[in-house]
């Protein structure tokens, strides 16, 4: 679940057990004074039946007497019926709060299975690129025309077919230029070819169109790296070096020090330590 999401959700948890401890003592206090108005009411009634009775004192008090007796026998069962009730609310409450630190506690290791298997997913094509918008000349002739453009590219026989351990298109055979995932038996060798192609983007072109090249990542890490956008903005108008660290988090240099970040919110807190919050003229626009 998103940082963001989990905060709303946990604040409105917390206003919601808040409204029921509010709504629980106004029933209480609603009860206890519904009882004492009937109390009060019968007592006056009768009150005044016996006043106007035609019967002796002796009598007339003895009534008044069992009267105020049952009437305290009755508070009395009322009041110890409250004392169950909060007993049952406290119990209640108890088992509330041992369920919501189990979810959390959940919750916390289904985090770090996520991060296990993001993790996984991004280890296995470590060695990787995905190849967009490659206008193939033959559609069956794909490993090689890649081998020759890559190393059009770097200007050497940088890559040979024994380099390449498979090549594939990904999507519906209908797309008319559909990505290619290219996998290297070795990972310095695709990290040496991306360090080239960043550097100068200008080569990045074949047979008449503009061609993109990616590391290729899984889903959850391209999206996580979308959302910390805004982060690396700021970084980038700082010159301040960072690199993504696996499964998914920023490793950052600053003054000697290293800093890590795990979410847009975290990277937002840390910036804005460093005076580069979205109030700073150089810094991009951060959501929380």
């Amino acid at each position: 679940m998103p940082d963001a999401t989990r905060d709303k959700v946990l604040a409105y948890h917390s206003e919601i057990m808040s409204l029921v401890d509010y709504e629980t003592i106004a029933a209480r206090h609603a009860a206890e004074a519904a009882s004492k108005q009937l109390a009060t009411a019968v007592f006056l009634r009768r009150h005044a039946w016996l006043r106007t009775a035609t019967i002796t004192d002796d009598a007339r008090n003895r009534i008044e007497d069992s009267l105020f007796d049952a009437l305290n026998t009755k508070v009395e069962k009322i009041q110890a019926d409250f004392k169950n009730f909060d007993q049952r609310v406290t119990q209640v409450e108890k088992l509330a709060k041992q369920n919501e630190d189990g979810i959390q506690k959940q919750k916390k290791c289904l985090e770090e299975i996520n991060k296990k298997v993001i993790y996984l997913e991004d280890s296995s094509s470590r060695s990787n690129i995905k190849i967009m918008n490659f206008a193939l000349k033959k559609r069956d002739n794909l490993k090689e025309e890649v081998i020759s453009w890559i190393n059009t590219i770097m200007k050497s026989q940088f890559v040979r077919e024994e380099d390449v351990e498979r090549i594939h298109f990904l999507g519906s055979p209908q797309i008319q230029h559909r990505p290619i995932i290219l996998k290297f038996f070795n990972y310095a060798k695709k990290e040496e070819f991306l360090r080239v192609v960043r550097s100068k983007p200008e080569l990045l072109s074949y047979n008449g169109t503009s061609v993109q090249v990616y590391q290729d990542l899984s889903y959850a890490t391209s999206q996580w790296r979308k959302n910390m956008r805004p982060v690396t903005a700021v970084l980038i108008k700082n010159n301040l070096k960072y690199s993504w660290g696996y499964p998914v988090f920023i490793k950052i240099w600053k003054d000697g020090i290293l800093h890590k970040i795990y979410s847009p919110k975290e990277g937002k807190h840390l910036l804005a330590a460093w005076g580069l919050s979205q109030e700073d003229p150089g810094a991009a626009t951060l959501s929380g």
